[in-house]
Protein backbone atom coordinates (compact mmCIF):
# COMPACT_ATOMS: atom_id res chain seq x y z
CA UNK A 1 0.00 0.00 0.00
CA UNK A 2 1.73 3.17 -1.18
CA UNK A 3 1.76 6.06 1.22
CA UNK A 4 1.63 3.90 4.33
CA UNK A 5 5.02 2.20 4.23
CA UNK A 6 7.15 5.10 5.54
CA UNK A 7 6.54 6.95 8.79
CA UNK A 8 8.28 8.83 11.57
CA UNK A 9 8.86 7.54 15.06
CA UNK A 10 9.42 10.61 17.21
CA UNK A 11 11.59 10.61 20.30
CA UNK A 12 9.79 9.61 23.50
CA UNK A 13 10.86 12.91 25.09
CA UNK A 14 8.31 14.71 22.88
CA UNK A 15 5.35 12.51 23.91
CA UNK A 16 2.46 14.17 22.02
CA UNK A 17 4.23 17.52 21.61
CA UNK A 18 5.79 16.92 18.19
CA UNK A 19 5.73 18.93 14.98
CA UNK A 20 6.36 18.10 11.32
CA UNK A 21 9.13 20.74 11.20
CA UNK A 22 11.25 18.51 13.43
CA UNK A 23 11.98 16.36 10.36
CA UNK A 24 15.07 17.55 8.48
CA UNK A 25 14.96 18.09 4.72
CA UNK A 26 17.06 14.99 3.98
CA UNK A 27 14.55 12.71 5.71
CA UNK A 28 11.60 14.67 4.28
CA UNK A 29 12.69 13.64 0.77
CA UNK A 30 12.83 9.97 1.69
CA UNK A 31 9.58 10.11 3.64
CA UNK A 32 7.66 11.60 0.68
CA UNK A 33 9.13 9.19 -1.92
CA UNK A 34 11.35 11.78 -3.62
CA UNK A 35 14.21 9.30 -3.27
CA UNK A 36 14.63 5.70 -2.21
CA UNK A 37 18.09 6.24 -0.74
CA UNK A 38 18.34 6.93 2.96
CA UNK A 39 20.27 10.12 3.75
CA UNK A 40 22.94 8.11 5.57
CA UNK A 41 23.39 5.84 2.51
CA UNK A 42 23.47 8.53 -0.20
CA UNK A 43 27.12 9.01 -1.18
CA UNK A 44 26.51 12.32 -2.96
CA UNK A 45 24.87 13.86 0.10
CA UNK A 46 27.56 12.55 2.42
CA UNK A 47 30.26 14.06 0.19
CA UNK A 48 28.37 17.36 0.07
CA UNK A 49 28.01 17.49 3.86
CA UNK A 50 31.71 16.73 4.22
CA UNK A 51 32.60 19.87 2.25
CA UNK A 52 32.54 22.80 4.66
CA UNK A 53 31.87 25.47 2.02
CA UNK A 54 28.93 23.65 0.41
CA UNK A 55 26.40 24.72 3.04
CA UNK A 56 28.14 27.78 4.45
CA UNK A 57 25.22 30.00 3.41
CA UNK A 58 22.57 27.87 5.16
CA UNK A 59 21.40 28.55 8.69
CA UNK A 60 21.43 25.64 11.11
CA UNK A 61 18.24 23.56 11.15
CA UNK A 62 15.65 24.58 13.74
CA UNK A 63 12.14 23.36 14.26
CA UNK A 64 9.09 25.62 14.17
CA UNK A 65 9.14 27.77 17.32
CA UNK A 66 5.61 29.17 17.01
CA UNK A 67 3.74 29.35 20.34
CA UNK A 68 6.91 28.83 22.35
CA UNK A 69 8.96 31.26 24.40
CA UNK A 70 11.57 31.40 21.60
CA UNK A 71 9.03 32.52 18.97
CA UNK A 72 9.76 35.67 16.97
CA UNK A 73 7.55 38.64 17.84
CA UNK A 74 8.21 41.69 15.64
CA UNK A 75 8.21 45.17 17.11
CA UNK A 76 5.24 47.14 15.80
CA UNK A 77 6.19 50.47 14.19
CA UNK A 78 2.63 51.51 13.34
CA UNK A 79 0.29 53.46 15.58
CA UNK A 80 -2.69 51.58 16.91
CA UNK A 81 -5.75 52.08 14.69
CA UNK A 82 -8.30 51.37 17.41
CA UNK A 83 -8.77 53.90 20.21
CA UNK A 84 -11.04 54.04 23.22
CA UNK A 85 -14.19 56.05 22.48
CA UNK A 86 -14.31 59.25 24.53
CA UNK A 87 -17.87 60.29 23.56
CA UNK A 88 -16.88 63.07 21.13
CA UNK A 89 -17.48 62.58 17.43
CA UNK A 90 -14.95 65.18 16.24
Amino acid sequence: MIGRSRWVEFNNNYKWDYDATQITSEWFGWLHYKTDKLPCEDCAKRALHGCCSAHAWLQPFTENLTSTEEAYYPYSTTRPHIRVWDGNYF
